[in-house]
C-alpha cells in the first residue's frame, strides 16, 4: 500500500494512498504534491497536500510502466520517467 509521510505541527504522521507502490514525489509548493509509481500510477494533490488533509487524485498516465522519477517547474509541466525509456509530460 503506498503512502505518504509528512511533516505536521505534532512530528511525522502518514496517509495511505490505496496504489501499490509509489517511487517517486515531487512537492513544487507546500500545497502541492505529485507522486509516480508502478503501473503508470500518477497522484496529485492541492491545499493541505503535505499535511495530509488533502484527496489525491488520479491522474491518467497512459502508460502500464513503473514510473520512477517525477518532477518539473512549479505552476507549470511535470515530467514523469520510468522504465524502457518512458519519458511523459503534462
Amino acid at each position: 500500500m503506498g503512502c505518504v509521510w509528512y511533516r505536521g505541527s505534532g512530528g511525522f504522521a502518514y496517509t495511505t494512498l490505496g496504489c501499490s507502490a509509489l517511487n517517486a514525489a515531487w512537492a513544487p509548493a507546500a500545497d502541492e504534491l505529485w507522486m509516480a509509481g508502478a503501473n503508470g500510477v500518477l497522484k496529485h494533490s492541492t491545499a493541505g497536500a503535505l499535511e495530509g488533509s488533502a484527496p489525491y487524485y488520479n491522474v491518467a498516465s497512459g502508460t502500464q510502466a513503473t514510473l520512477n522519477g517525477i518532477w518539473g517547474v512549479p505552476g507549470g509541466s511535470v515530467w514523469a520517467v520510468g522504465s524502457g525509456g518512458t519519458i511523459l509530460h503534462r
